[in-house]
């Protein structure tokens, strides 16, 4: 099963990096494993993993037990500009 978000960062990440000069490893897990995965990852504070794509089932899971980060104080006005408010005040606050 291919997923839309997965294809458009793909099709992007050479835009990204060329604008910001941070090269991105792409790390593709199959969903049947990635819940596991991404808790082994927090657990262990590896810091292997900087941005995950979950599903929305896990945010709750993962935000109660510390395992993401607020990043509302991490970017300027003009970064959060680029989100729409409804994810700005469920995910950045």
């Amino acid at each position: 099963m291919r997923f839309p978000n997965i294809e458009f960062f793909k099709n992007n990440v050479s835009e990204f990096e060329s604008a910001t000069g941070i090269t991105v490893e792409w790390v593709e897990i199959p969903h049947d494993n990635m819940h596991e995965r991404f808790v082994q990852e927090a657990i262990s504070q590896s810091g292997a993993i900087d941005i995950y794509d979950t599903d929305q089932p896990w945010i709750s899971e993962f935000a109660s037990k510390g395992y993401l980060e607020p990043l509302g104080d991490k970017l300027s006005e003009e970064d959060k500009s680029d989100f729409y408010d409804s994810c700005i005040r469920c995910i950045f606050l």
